[in-house]
């Protein structure tokens, strides 16, 4: 078990990083080609993330309703959940800006600078620590 453990770790950071690059590759890629239109916040999901003792969590994901440049209205729910001072930092009825992929317009993200590039820039950085700290664990060892 022990050395698999170290090998376990950089396959995980390998996969940060991948999945990280991804988000942010993928997010730039829709606010480039996808139509930026105003969306209101109808209905805010509240999903409960049981954790290891206290590290119980509750995540807030909103449901967007959005209308097309062909005027269709669409609804989905947002990938990211935020949370502010505890609690959902959107509320029904607000208006946020979103990037919907004109190929596929049931694609949205959300336009906010922290919601399209945070997470990947998180899970890459994450990744490569791992990654990183790994390689040079091994080259101490040696």
């Amino acid at each position: 078990m022990k050395k698999a453990l170290p090998g376990l770790i950089i396959v995980l950071g390998a996969i940060l990083v991948l999945g990280g690059s991804y988000w942010i590759f993928r997010n730039i890629t829709m606010a480039r080609d996808g139509i930026r239109v105003e969306a209101e916040v109808v209905e805010v999901v509240e999903v409960y993330r049981p954790g290891r003792s206290s590290e119980n969590s509750t995540m807030y994901y909103p449901v967007l309703e959005y209308r097309t440049m062909a005027g269709d209205l669409k609804r989905t729910q947002s990938s990211v959940s935020k949370i502010r001072n505890g609690a959902s930092a959107y509320q029904v009825g607000d208006r946020v800006d979103v990037y919907y992929d004109p190929e596929d317009p049931s694609q949205v993200i959300l336009a906010s600078t922290s919601d399209l590039y945070v997470p990947g820039v998180i899970a890459a950085g994450l990744g490569l620590a791992l990654f990183a700290g790994e390689i040079l664990r091994r080259r101490r060892v040696r």
